[in-house]
């Protein structure tokens, strides 16, 4: 029994095929890895609201602080400086460079929800909406008073 050049062809494209599908995913970083680090809030934004145009950045500012403050008036907001996230799971929450919280960590779904508990049994989730080396962009939805979504974005703080 002879067998085909062409089926040994075949053959080992599949194997090469498959061996490169391993390599690929294998030089993917998990989205756990890349989260693990202390993190800096650098904005905080809700989407699709309508604010009145100033040329004023100070009354802008504080019309963009009095629709957070209501937005967010029922919801937990985390008023930290840094989030820190460790290998065993603890979310570390740190402003004007003392810790004032501690929290735990998952991640859920494919890698994109990202849930907080706290030691009295409440849970948050954002979704991840990008997460690179060096950038992370958390969006939650609020549709209390006004629809839309926050976005909070963060960059990572190098050692």
């Amino acid at each position: 029994m002879s067998v085909k050049f062409s089926h040994i062809l075949i053959f080992v494209f599949v194997i090469g095929l498959v061996m490169s599908a391993f390599a690929f995913l294998g030089s993917v970083a998990h989205p756990e890895v890349l989260l693990k680090g202390t993190w800096k809030e650098i904005s905080w934004t809700y989407d699709r609201v309508d604010l009145p145009q100033s040329t004023d950045s100070t009354v802008d500012g504080f019309l963009e602080e009095q629709i957070k403050s209501e937005i967010t008036k029922d919801l937990i907001i985390h008023k930290s400086e840094t989030w820190t996230f460790d290998e065993r799971a603890n979310l570390f929450l740190t402003k004007e460079g003392n810790q004032n919280e501690t929290l735990n960590w998952r991640l859920k779904g494919r890698g994109h929800i990202l849930k907080l508990l706290h030691s009295d049994g409440v849970h948050e989730f954002y979704q991840i909406k990008e997460l690179t080396d060096d950038k992370m962009v958390l969006h939650f939805e609020n549709d209390m008073h006004a629809r839309g979504i926050v976005r909070i974005e963060f960059e990572k703080l190098r050692d």
